[in-house]
This record gives structure tokens, C-alpha cells and sequence, in this order.
């Protein structure tokens, strides 16, 4: 499900230079991850708990989030971690700001 925003937000869910919300992995697992919801705020925590819990934090090296997707179970980074956070919120139209 893909949600709705105000457009003053559109920034927020398009991708960029980390977070790649546009990435057909991505899209998947967010889509199919949050499937049920029925909120923004239902889809938002669902997938936090889902990266939260699917990668556990190591100090290893960053990786994209795309890459993170192929590797379930990966240690990660917690900027990694964020950053596949925010491409899968982005991904479902759930706006994230990242600097």
C-alpha cells in the first residue's frame, strides 16, 4: 500500500543519494511488509520493528539499503539501518527526512 501525503511533503518520499526508496527490493519488502496496514503510522512502526529486529547492530562497514535487503540477518550499522528505514517508509509514500 502506498499512502497518501500532503505535496508540501513530496520531498520526503522521493529518493536520494542514500535512501533509495525507488528501488524495486526495496518496493517489495515494504509493500509486502505493510500490506495490512492501515495507517501511515501502522506502516511506519511496522517497519521499524521489522529492521529493528532483522539486523542486529555491528560497528561494520556501511553498505546500501538495497544491499542490506539481499543480506536478512546482516549485522549492520546503525546509519545503514536508518537509512533502510527510510527508504522503505519512502518507498510506501510515508515521508522521512534524512541529513
Amino acid at each position: 500500500m502506498v499512502f497518501s501525503y500532503p505535496k508540501e511533503l513530496e520531498k520526503y518520499v522521493k529518493p536520494s543519494a542514500n535512501i533509495e526508496s525507488d528501488s524495486p527490493s526495496i518496493k517489495r519488502l515494504a509493500g509486502r511488509l505493510t500490506k495490512s496496514c492501515k495507517t501511515p503510522l501502522q506502516a511506519a512502526k511496522t517497519l521499524f520493528n521489522y529492521v529493528r529486529d532483522a539486523y542486529p547492530w555491528n560497528a561494520v562497514s556501511i553498505v546500501k539499503p538495497s544491499e542490506l535487503v539481499k543480506k536478512k540477518g546482516a549485522q549492520a550499522l546503525c546509519t545503514a539501518k536508518t537509512l533502510l528505514y527510510a527508504s522503505l517508509c519512502r518507498s510506501v509514500g510515508i515521508p522521512v527526512s534524512y541529513t
